[in-house]
């Protein structure tokens, strides 16, 4: 497929002014999100000695298009995106003025057309793989991280669904904490509306947070993002219900009241699973929740005209992430399962026939068998 064209805004700023003013210009342009790349082309590394010595007198000095043409000049005929992790990597260790320069930096030299948009995005995939080891002196990388991208994306060099190829960087807490910084930095910068429209242009995968963590949650609630996981509500609302020990019949009008909104079951069979899920995670306390929302998730599956094979693979899919995104998983997975079991959502053979059923190649047809291990360590 053809490489991406370099996003290019309306006029570059000038290297005096403040940071560049989103523009509605350069964020349409940006159709897809560029993809991945194992090989990443290398720079020299005395190309990447003068870059540090470029920065270092764009620090002194202000000079954007200084900077820009001098990196320009640099013996670089491809391996932009290893520029770009240098410039974004190095930049975390210093202080705000520093990385909001370095931040403009970036963007002109998207505007200029220096480097492609796909080279920024690998470039940020390429430092995404060592915030870990970042964090460890820079406590607040993955704010800085996820602050940078958002600005990135409602500046028009990157597309939103560029998101994708970050997280899966991540560990699953960590990828939701600057996801969620990610998202508001968007919406400050871009407006609430634009926000919307990029992500709802592109969905990136953030389904993969099961249970939601506790931070992104408490983001998403107070900044009203809710809209960017719209079963959090639902899923929200029947963990809470689990852990009030609400009644049966409680659970069952409230699933009803969402089929009435226009939730389908199969929607509201992965929400079920991940507020089981969260309920299992809290050890014994939740044993009765659990139990609760098992026979609520049996009763919304087998309603008259509900499509039982779609809740079936709901269920499973969520317990799969579950398991692929969240350590020392299995008891909950394990106990999950025994409530799911005897309330006749799943069965062995369900399991099997659902294994059966995925696309050849799938990466969750790897799971079968542990789920099948783990319902049968349970009977």
């Amino acid at each position: 497929s053809p490489s991406p064209v370099p996003v290019q805004g309306p006029s570059a700023p000038d290297e005096k002014e403040g940071p560049v003013p989103p523009t509605e210009a350069p964020l349409q342009r940006v159709d897809s999100a560029p993809s991945s790349s194992s090989s990443v082309p290398q720079v020299a590394e005395d190309a990447l000695d003068k870059l540090k010595s470029i920065v270092d007198l764009l620090l002194h000095n202000h000079e954007l298009g200084e900077a820009v043409l001098s990196i320009k000049d640099l013996p670089i005929t491809s391996g932009h995106a290893e520029l770009i992790d240098r410039l974004v990597s190095d930049s975390f260790e210093r202080k705000d003025e520093g990385r909001d320069l370095v931040r403009r930096l970036v963007i002109r030299l998207c505007y200029d057309a220096v480097v492609s948009s796909e080279d920024l995005a690998l470039g940020l995939e390429r430092t995404a793989e060592v915030l870990d080891d970042i964090a460890v002196d820079v406590p607040r990388v993955y704010d800085y991280f996820g602050g940078f991208f958002g600005r990135a994306v409602s500046e028009g060099v990157l597309p939103f669904s560029a998101l994708n190829g970050i997280v899966d960087k991540l560990s699953p807490y960590k990828a939701a904490s600057m996801a969620a910084k990610f998202i508001i930095a968007v919406e400050k910068h871009a407006g609430v509306t634009r926000c919307k429209e990029l992500f709802n242009s592109s969905r990136p995968d953030l389904a993969k947070y099961t249970p939601v963590p506790s931070e992104l949650l408490a983001l998403l609630t107070k900044e009203d993002l809710t809209y960017i996981y719209p079963l959090l509500p639902i899923e929200v609302e029947l963990a809470s219900m689990a852990s009030r020990s609400e009644p049966l019949d409680a659970i069952n009008t409230y699933l009803e009241d969402q089929r009435g909104k226009g939730v389908g079951e199969s929607s509201l069979a992965a929400a079920t699973t991940r507020a089981i899920l969260q309920s299992c995670s809290a050890e014994g306390e939740g044993e009765e929740g659990s139990k609760q929302l098992a026979e609520a998730l049996q009763s919304v599956s087998s309603s008259s005209g509900a499509d039982t094979v779609g809740c079936l693979h709901a269920t499973l899919e969520e317990l799969v992430r579950f398991r692929q995104t969240t350590r020392d998983s299995t008891g909950v997975v394990q106990r999950a399962l025994g409530h799911l079991s005897r309330s006749s959502v799943l069965s062995r053979d369900a399991i099997v026939q659902w294994g059966r059923d995925l696309p050849p190649l799938s990466p969750l047809a790897d799971h079968t068998a542990g789920l099948l291990d783990l319902l049968q360590r349970f009977n």
